[in-house]
């Protein structure tokens, strides 16, 4: 799993990549926002409807679709 650091200013986060990244998720968001009730999970519709597409976040999960 490859793990890029995004800095926007005085804000940074980590994109994590790599296959199977996904079926990670839940964990991460548990070890670095252990008190989150809710995600966002952004994506495209052609990334949605791959039959793959199963996003486990652990939590109550909004699921918003961008052109």
């Amino acid at each position: 799993m490859l793990s890029i650091p995004v800095e926007l200013g005085n804000r940074r986060y980590l994109v994590r990549v790599g296959e199977g990244a996904r079926h990670e998720l839940a964990d991460v968001i548990a070890d670095s926002c252990p008190r989150a009730s809710v995600a966002a999970v952004i994506t495209s519709e052609d990334i949605r409807e791959q039959p793959w597409f199963d996003i486990a976040t652990g939590l109550e999960t909004h699921v918003i679709t961008v052109p």
